[in-house]
């Protein structure tokens, strides 16, 4: 026996590794629009009140029969007026200093020219002129101001000297002692009270304005 070879073809699976691409999405976010915020200067104004004295009106004045300024005897009630027209401003009681001064205030009336008057008790008024002008400080002399007017008539007369006469020689603390007749403010009435009031009887004050 002949052993004849025979070929035989197997068929040989191989195993091919083949690379693919893959192929990834990745998100990206993109903001949109932004918002920029950009700072503005701004001018604001606030209002400042400031307070401005109101004028003042500063007057003297000379109380005859006291002694010389400055006194605390200088020291005594005065009245005054202001008029322009038909405007018109009376000042309550106010008191003048040692020296004899007094302050008003003179807020709210124009400028212009006034009349003034002024008046104390025992004394005869007297009146003059005065010019307002914006001014903050107005100063205006008013001069003497007569003592001898006991009754508050504005007219020294014999009935100002009856009450006089009958406080003569009386001091303070005593019964009818009558202050209204010591016109020298030393709390007695004597001689120098008659003296001053003999030098100026039958004289009036000048009458309101």
């Amino acid at each position: 026996p002949t052993f004849t070879s025979t070929a035989t073809d197997t068929p040989t699976s191989t195993s091919t590794h083949t690379s693919t691409p893959t192929v990834t999405l990745t998100s990206t976010s993109t903001p949109e629009d932004t918002e920029t915020t950009t700072p503005t200067l701004t001018s604001t104004s606030t209002p400042t009140t400031t307070n401005t004295p109101a004028p003042l009106l500063i007057s003297h004045v000379m109380w005859q029969g006291r002694p010389a300024q400055p006194n605390p005897l200088q020291q005594l009630p005065i009245t005054l007026t202001l008029k322009m027209g038909a405007i018109e401003r009376n000042y309550g009681v106010t008191t003048t200093d040692a020296s004899g001064f007094f302050t008003v205030t003179v807020q709210d009336l124009p400028a212009g020219v006034y009349q003034w008057r002024v008046k104390g008790p025992q004394y005869l008024a007297t009146v003059g002129t005065l010019t307002l002008d914006g001014a903050q400080v107005i100063s205006q002399e008013m001069g003497l101001q007569r003592t001898g007017d006991v009754d508050g008539s504005d007219y020294i007369s014999v009935l100002d000297f009856n009450i006089m006469r009958s406080n003569f020689g009386r001091g303070i603390g005593e019964p009818t002692y009558d202050s209204r007749a010591d016109l020298t403010g030393d709390q007695r009435i004597d001689i120098r009270d008659f003296n001053l009031m003999k030098a100026d009887f039958s004289m009036s004050g000048d009458p309101p304005i």
